[in-house]
């Protein structure tokens, strides 16, 4: 290794090392402002932890109503996540559906805001209304 090393840099290049740290079950939780309730909670099977941003496979959103109910799940097979700016992305698919699976939606391209729990599809979106989604208590005339 050394000698390479020598010959590397005797004949002008530059060696670059990439020190890759692959974590497992991956999370980053977000908290009600003044509480201890989990608003947010962004996880994957693994992330390399180290790169900016971060790339995560089998990454999974979930946000909670305040009293702690799972409100909705988010899936894609791979992002980036950008701690800084509390994002995640991908041009790949994602597919998203509210706890109690009467309206669920995917597509391809996405961009989540973790602050203000955003969620942009970009393209290809389809949706699917299940139940009385859409029935309201207001009398009709």
């Amino acid at each position: 290794m050394l000698p390479t090393l020598l010959l590397a840099l005797a004949a002008g290049g530059a060696v670059v090392t990439h020190r890759v740290v692959v974590q497992k079950d991956f999370r980053i939780y977000d908290y009600y402002r003044g509480s201890q309730h989990l608003k947010t909670l962004l996880h994957g099977g693994e992330a390399e932890y180290l790169s900016h941003p971060i790339p995560i496979r089998r990454m999974t959103i979930e946000t909670y109503t305040e009293s702690g109910l799972t409100n909705l799940i988010a899936r894609a097979d791979q992002c980036l996540c950008d701690r800084t700016n509390r994002t995640a992305s991908s041009d790949g698919p994602l597919s998203f559906r509210l706890a109690d699976g009467r309206f669920s939606l995917s597509g391809v391209g996405f961009l989540w805001t973790q602050t203000n729990s955003t969620l942009l599809i970009s393209n290809q979106v389809r949706s699917l209304l299940r139940g009385d989604l859409l029935q309201s208590d207001i009398p009709r005339p």
